[in-house]
């Protein structure tokens, strides 16, 4: 990325190699580790194709960097073209009919709690109102993003793009929070059920580790908490509708305090 390139987030704004600029909040802070790690992936696509579909010189590098040995200028100069008059478009979720293509779709595939914190605790947070506590685990999540296209081979130079995309960004993720970066691919069997008519989809799984904390909130101590009943609109028992009679709860400075 350079230093003209920004890629943005919840945590703060990533800028230039790798450097968080003094955005408030900053990354990392217990109160601002929720990633919207999708929102991170479309902006480094949508800045990347912004900024090559504008600079001949720098898709003429990408196109030769990865097809130069077996493909001729002339094909070089096509791909060129059909990149410029019709850019990739990075949308989140899957693709739709009638949608604009190509287009690069980015879904989460898979989330899962993996570690926790020691003692489930990831920091306090201190300002006007007090201190709070915050709760935290580790995820592996995986981000699918799914390249669409008519043509097969357009599919093919546009799924090395977005491999060379976050490849490249890989410095973004991990100055945003991300711990690790792990990518895997391949080709779909066209199917209609699930995708656009007459479509060439491949995927590229982008599999990362990133913290995701909430705050501790004053809830009832739950071991303070008992049933006394099973509450149904339409019984009566001893003359009692719902058979049990309502009881408010009361927290106490010993809930609060857990």
């Amino acid at each position: 990325m350079t230093a003209s390139r920004k890629a943005k987030r919840n945590l703060g704004v990533v800028e230039g190699e790798g450097q968080v600029t003094d955005a408030d909040p900053v990354p990392g802070a217990p109160e601002n580790a929720v990633l919207m790690v999708e929102r991170l992936l479309r902006r480094l696509l949508e800045d990347s194709v912004n900024q090559l579909k504008d600079d001949v010189s720098e898709l003429r590098r990408f196109f030769t960097h990865f097809y130069g040995p077996t493909i001729d200028a002339d094909e070089v100069e096509e791909f060129i073209t059909n990149f410029q008059n019709r850019p990739p478009q990075a949308k989140l979720g899957y693709a739709r009919s009638g949608a604009e293509m190509p287009m690069f779709a980015i879904v989460l595939s898979e989330d899962e709690e993996t570690d926790e914190f020691i003692g489930q605790y990831a920091g306090t947070e201190i300002n006007e109102d007090g201190a709070f506590d915050f709760v935290g685990s580790f995820f592996d999540s995986t981000y699918s993003i799914y390249v669409y296209s008519e043509h097969p081979v357009q599919v093919a130079y546009l799924y090395q793009f977005v491999k060379a995309v976050i490849h490249s960004g890989k410095i973004a993720l991990f100055t945003c929070g991300i711990q690790e970066v792990h990518l895997s691919g391949g080709e779909l069997t066209p199917d209609e059920e699930y995708m656009p008519e007459n479509m060439f989809v491949r995927v590229l799984r982008v599999k990362i580790k990133a913290p995701f904390t909430a705050p501790r909130f004053k809830l009832a101590n739950p071991a303070r908490i008992k049933v006394s009943g099973i509450f149904g609109n339409d019984i009566v028992v001893d003359g009692q509708k719902g058979g049990v009679s309502a009881i408010p709860l009361t927290v106490t400075p010993e809930d609060e305090n857990g």
